[in-house]
């Protein structure tokens, strides 16, 4: 399994190499072969659709690649533009895969659900790092890898369903993150980050969370980051999950464990109460959203104002305590549930 795995992000680390030296830094044929093989052959194992064969493993031709020592799918990709530190006997590499396509155990039994994943998580992560060393991004390659992060989606009602989605959501992670920045689209991180849940969430690193979202805030002299509204928008689909029934519970919050426990929400906040500037974004939105509800709360607002409460303690803002007052004072009666979340919101803070 490592042979291959190792193989497969060789090839396209081969791949990169090239282009980088070439200065021919778009989707390279190299790069456009190792998605569409992973399309057609590897996907739809995880899917159920096909089993991988033999013949699926060497239609993908990986005799001239060098031996790489670290594998990006084993978390090291520091590496990457460096040139392989030792040749290897070609032919002698070329038996051991024909050895390991005619294993009959290998290619039939349950071993290959257990290499399809992580090819997926391995191309994943190749894909990623030709996209950050400038590789141009096209409406056809992004909608190639959009297929992929539907299998987050499918339910995860048995233990090799869960076991699959762990393993594929580190490298999804960091090419939703890639695919927002380089091609403007946060479909893919929102699918990612949603189904950073229960159980999921324990067996993926809250490190990797923090620094994704720390990636996508203002940094240094920026006013805002392009990505902010993205951010935003991704946080507020974490109250479609909100429990039903929780309209008639609100109360400010301190903790962000205490809006929706047990998913990478709290991650998230968490991650953005500490940049000012990305704080002072979220509140005006949310606060913007709550102005502009009409009628009686739901969960989608209590959601939201829990939200607000939470940046608001996080950010300590009397101007920004002071504009919630403005609002609490306002003669209009058809946000009156709002009226009454946002003074319990001030009220907290001036305890």
């Amino acid at each position: 399994m490592r042979l291959i795995l190792g193989c497969c992000e060789a090839y396209g680390r081969l791949a990169l190499h090239r282009a980088f030296r070439e200065g021919q830094i778009k989707l390279t044929e190299e790069i456009e072969k190792i998605v569409d093989w992973t399309a057609e052959h590897v996907f739809p194992v995880l899917t159920g659709a096909t089993i991988l064969t033999d013949t699926d493993l060497r239609c993908l031709d990986l005799s001239r690649i060098s031996n790489v020592s670290d594998s990006l799918a084993m978390g090291s990709s520091s590496g990457l533009m460096s040139p392989p530190k030792q040749r290897i006997n070609l032919g002698s590499r070329s038996s051991r895969l024909s050895e390991v396509s005619q294993n009959s155990a290998f290619i039939g039994g349950s071993l290959i659900h257990q290499l399809a994943p992580l090819l997926l998580q391995s191309v994943s992560l190749v894909v990623a790092e030709f996209l950050l060393i400038g590789g141009s991004v096209d409406e056809k390659l992004v909608s190639k890898l959009s297929g992929w992060f539907s299998i987050l989606d499918r339910p995860s009602d048995d233990e090799q369903a869960s076991k699959i989605k762990t393993q594929l959501l580190p490298g999804f992670m960091r090419l939703g993150v890639v695919l927002a920045k380089k091609a403007q689209t946060f479909t893919q991180l929102q699918q990612t980050f949603l189904n950073c849940e229960g159980e999921l969430l324990e067996g993926i690193s809250l490190e990797m969370i923090i620094q994704s979202v720390k990636s996508l805030l203002p940094t240094g002299l920026q006013k805002e980051s392009p990505f902010m509204e993205g951010l935003v928008n991704t946080i507020l689909l974490f109250g479609g999950m909100y429990p039903d029934g929780s309209h008639d519970e609100f109360y400010a919050v301190t903790s962000a464990d205490e809006i929706l426990p047990k998913t990478c929400l709290s991650v998230i906040l968490g991650t953005c109460a500490k940049n000012l500037k990305a704080t002072k974004h979220m509140t005006d939105r949310f606060l913007s959203k709550l102005l502009s509800h009409r009628g009686d709360t739901n969960n989608e607002i209590v959601f939201c104002a829990k939200c607000l409460s939470y940046l608001v303690a996080s950010m300590q803002s009397e101007t920004f305590n002071e504009k919630m007052v403005e609002e609490i004072n306002a003669e209009r009666t058809e946000f009156e549930g709002v009226r009454s979340m946002l003074g319990k919101i001030v009220y907290a803070g001036a305890k």
